[in-house]
């Protein structure tokens, strides 16, 4: 009995080890190339992210705890839903918002707080990056970071509390205070009104702090939200005063995710993965000037109806990459929200390039990393299928970029990026269903030796099962070579 009680625990570790093994992998591949600088449709992005704000919590009474929000988006915005993916934590919304990637799901190991692979972002790609906030969000994009261009303050852990009598809007007055003092400075008023290609991140944890202590519902919520509102009007003001109203700002207003009624977010449910997404400023089309069809949803605003352009978290990090010029980051799996964009046909085609040969990189990369697999001929070939479809995709692009019709160009570029993403995907859970049937085999031999242990007696156990149990570890032996074979 203690020997089979050992071969029991073997095996369940096994088990457990091996999903482990497979799904707890960094998505980052290494050795990616760096796409180009370009023109952008703006000097300086300025991002505010408001921790833990659900769409809900943000449309409810038709927006009016957040006035200044609700005038961009009816004057000059453009307004829609973001959408997170699971796990619905503050470190995975951020790298999926700047790195365009979802979550290394080995950082749950170091609980969220480091980088197990460092990742590239677009504060990498900036010439000058601000980040103000907490210590833990901070620490993602600067820890380790050999671009010394990102530059971060964050306050004192012991200021985040988690009392019932805690006034959590300190966390968010904190961060406008500091952008405030930042900006007094002649040469950071200069660095801001001059330069090119800098990005402004504000980290705004009160809500979500509220959140947990109050509930998204609570009076306390609703005062820390108008906080927020207030304290974004006055940043975005004293940016464009710092600026002289140059119209090169672009201002983005989002969350990482959103919360339940009770105060939790980590799941998937739909409380939980919407967020509110805002832009406006250069480059950001009103959704005025675009016609309301059926492809959109509709929100109302003071009997006001107006589109809900919804997009992908990851979606971000291209929208802000093509809005100041810089390369899009290495891992990004977005793809350009081109409703955002208040830009040229010629422009948008040329971004849309970019776009597709990043997430190229990433496709070819997936491919010859699966090729090296052992076994090819078990696999399914799909991704013949794949192959051949980008192949004419990019071949019809690049015969439409010679002639300039820049309409055709975007329409094949969308298209070729959907496949791309669609493939990477496929590449990225290669082993999906092969791990399903080599699991399922070998949990039903497992199951089969329980049942004869149990309704057998010793002898007749040993009798009856004896070439069954070796048979069924040979097999469970075969399986887990062929699978660690296929991961080498």
């Amino acid at each position: 009995m203690k020997l089979f009680a050992t071969i029991a625990v073997c095996v369940h570790i096994s088990f457990l080890l091996s999903i482990f093994y497979i799904y707890f992998r960094s998505p980052v591949l290494e050795d990616l190339p760096i796409g180009k600088n370009g023109n952008g449709l703006a000097n300086r992005v300025v991002v505010f992210v408001a921790d833990g704000l659900r769409m809900e919590s943000f449309l409810r009474h038709q927006a009016n705890r957040t006035e200044f929000l609700r005038k961009i988006i009816l004057s000059e915005g453009a307004f829609g839903i973001s959408y997170t993916r699971v796990p619905t934590e503050s470190r995975p919304g951020h790298v999926a918002l700047f790195a365009g990637m979802h979550e290394d799901p080995s950082a749950v190991f170091k609980g969220w707080k480091e980088n197990p692979v460092e990742f590239d972002s677009v504060f990498n790609r900036s010439n000058f990056a601000y980040i103000w906030g907490s210590p833990d969000i901070v620490s993602v994009f600067s820890y380790g970071a050999e671009n010394k261009n990102i530059r971060t303050d964050s306050y004192s852990p012991n200021i985040e509390s988690f009392s019932p009598t805690s006034n959590t809007s300190v966390l968010d007055i904190w961060v406008f205070e500091k952008v405030k003092e930042f900006l007094s400075t002649s040469v950071n008023r200069n660095i801001i009104s001059t330069e090119e290609k800098v990005i402004l991140f504000l980290h705004l944890l009160g809500l979500d702090t509220a959140g947990h202590v109050h509930k998204p519902y609570s009076n306390h919520f609703s005062e820390n939200l108008k906080i927020v509102d207030k304290g974004i009007q006055e940043i975005a003001t004293l940016i464009d005063k710092t600026t002289n109203h140059d119209n090169k700002t672009a201002f983005i207003f989002t969350s990482d995710h959103g919360m339940t009624d009770r105060g939790s977010h980590g799941s998937g449910d739909f409380t939980e993965t919407e967020t509110p997404f805002i832009a406006w400023g250069a480059g950001i089309q009103h959704w005025e000037k675009a016609s309301i069809g059926e492809n959109f949803k509709n929100v109302t605003f003071d009997e006001v109806t107006i589109p809900s352009w919804d997009l992908n978290q990851t979606d971000v990090t291209p929208l802000i990459s093509t809005l100041l010029g810089i390369a899009i980051p290495k891992q990004n799996c977005g793809k350009i929200p081109l409703h955002y964009l208040n830009a040229s046909k010629a422009f948008t085609a040329r971004s849309m390039e970019k776009n597709v040969e990043q997430l190229y990189q990433q496709y070819y990369r997936w491919q010859q990393k699966c090729s090296q697999k052992w076994f090819q001929w078990s696999f399914f070939k799909q991704e013949t299928v794949y192959s051949t479809l980008i192949g004419n995709l990019k071949k019809d692009m690049n015969i439409t970029a010679n002639t300039q019709n820049f309409e055709q160009m975007i329409t094949l570029s969308e298209l070729l990026v959907d496949v791309i993403l669609e493939a990477i995907e496929y590449y990225q859970t290669y082993y999906k269903y092969e791990l399903l049937f080599v699991l399922s085999v070998a949990m039903l031999g497992w199951i089969s030796i329980i049942i004869g242990k149990i309704f057998f007696n010793g002898k007749s156990f040993r009798r009856v099962s004896v070439r069954f149990i070796s048979r069924t570890m040979a097999i469970i032996f075969i399986i887990c070579i062929y699978h660690t074979c296929k991961f080498m």
